[in-house]
């Protein structure tokens, strides 16, 4: 009997193009620029983190007396107020380090790296980016929510009733007709 080894199968590889393509996507100045703030946050994360835990083993240690410690006084576990503000602090450092990195996996994710691209991404969601155009466009919205208005105020003040309860009144007559069937 020969003993022969035999040969580990190969898996076929994807073409270079297509990995280098998809490597080349995640490794350029520009992708790593914009993953640079959420590095920076998941950094920042973790390191409010680790000093909340820290402040939490901290506090859960204080309330223990030493062990000599005389049992007809009172020991002091530490200032309300000074507690308050240390929970507040923490709070805000661990809301603000995922909120950069929340901001930074979005602007990763969204292809936006500076300034410049969020204008230009916003002005095409919005329209044709033209300023005067949209300036003119946001004057009609505003002019016509002011007509709305002045209308609503002006039924009130005409019949002392209010826009909404004439329209209501109005489709209670329409259904009430409706339900009687056809005219004869």
């Amino acid at each position: 009997m020969a003993a022969h080894a035999e040969e580990p199968q190969q898996q076929p590889q994807p073409p270079e193009s297509s990995q280098s393509a998809f490597h080349d996507a995640f490794t350029t100045r520009r992708s790593l620029r914009q993953l640079g703030l959420f590095v920076a946050g998941a950094t920042f994360f973790t390191g409010a983190q680790l000093l909340t835990r820290r402040a939490l083993a901290r506090r859960y240690k204080l309330p223990k007396p030493p062990f000599y410690h005389p049992s007809n006084v009172p020991y002091q576990t530490g200032s309300g107020a000074m507690d308050a503000l240390e929970a507040f602090n923490l709070a805000t450092v661990n809301v603000v380090s995922a909120a950069i990195m929340l901001t930074g996996g979005a602007m990763w994710a969204t292809d936006i790296s500076t300034l410049e691209d969020l204008r230009g991404k916003v002005k095409h969601r919005v329209g044709s980016g033209d300023a005067k155009k949209s300036d003119e466009e946001i004057e009609e919205w505003i002019a016509e929510v002011l007509a709305r208005k002045d209308m609503k105020e002006a039924v009130k003040a005409a019949t002392g009733i209010q826009l909404e309860q004439i329209i209501a009144d109005a489709k209670t007559k329409e259904d009430g007709r409706s339900s009687e069937g056809p005219a004869r």
